[in-house]
Formats: structure tokens, sequence, C-alpha cells
């Protein structure tokens, strides 16, 4: 794991040369981005769950994009606290840089699975967690009357 105390802005602290996305950035400003877009997309997530019975077409559509846009990195994203889950991606966002190849998180996470870093048991917990089952449940429920809608009308 990357030593992340330093600034944004530290000319010591390595950075992306490779990466298609984070070109040019250090690992300091990938870290921050991703931080605010977690914490973003974790409001919008709990404020398309509220409206969900109002407009339920287009909130199943946002919810599926933002477990599509997270959901690989950790199935409880929108419950975890946005630092951690950067640190996550960052540290997998690096290992592609150092392959210099765009291989998918899927792999990565295959390939580290044993070592204590990647391992979690808080993150493991929470895939227990009522609010964790109850989110599922509603993806579930919203798509079965998407799908209801799209087939039977």
């Amino acid at each position: 794991m990357v030593d992340r105390s330093q600034s944004p802005d530290s000319d010591s602290e390595p950075g992306f040369t490779w990466h298609p996305t984070y070109r040019g950035m250090t690992v300091a400003a990938v870290r921050l981005q991703l931080v605010n877009e977690i914490a973003s997309d974790q409001r919008a997530y709990a404020l398309t769950l509220e409206g969900a019975e109002e407009h339920e077409g287009d909130s199943l559509q946002s919810i599926i994009a933002l477990e599509r846009k997270w959901g690989p990195y950790d199935l409880n994203w929108a419950e975890l606290e946005p630092g951690p889950l950067a640190d996550r991606i960052v540290d997998f966002e690096l290992e592609r840089e150092r392959l210099q190849e765009m291989i998918p998180y899927s792999e990565y996470r295959e390939s580290h699975a044993a070592t204590e870093d990647y391992r979690d048991p808080v993150s493991a917990q929470r895939l227990e967690s009522p609010t964790a089952r109850g989110i599922v449940v509603l993806v579930l429920a919203l798509l079965v009357i998407a799908a209801w809608f799209l087939f039977f009308r």
C-alpha cells in the first residue's frame, strides 16, 4: 500500500505516467478525486433510494449505473467510508500502472485475495447487514417491476 499522507502537490510522491485515465496525476490527487466522487455518488444513491417509489424507472437506471460503477470494488460501497474504498481503488489503479495493462478488478482481487491488506473483516460483515440485504431486495424488486412493465404492458 502507498503512503497517502502527503499532499496532492508533493513532487516526491509517485504518480501515474502510463495510466490512460490518471496520466500525469499524483497518487494523492487521484485518491482525493475518488473520495469526492464516491461521497457524491453515495449521496446521490441515498437520494435515489428515497425517491424510488415516485420515479421507479429513473431510480432503477440511476441505481444500476452506480452499482456498476462502484459495486465491483465492494458490494457495500454505498455504506463504506469513501477514504478506505478510494484507497482500495488507488491500489488497484497503481497495479494497472505497474503492469501497464488495464486488467479487470476481478483479476486483481483474485490475485490479492490472500493478503491481509485486501481482506477487510468489517466489509465482509457488512454484506450480512440488514441494510445491505434491504438494498439488494429493493433493487431486485425494482428490476422485477421494470421487467413487468417492459414485457407485459
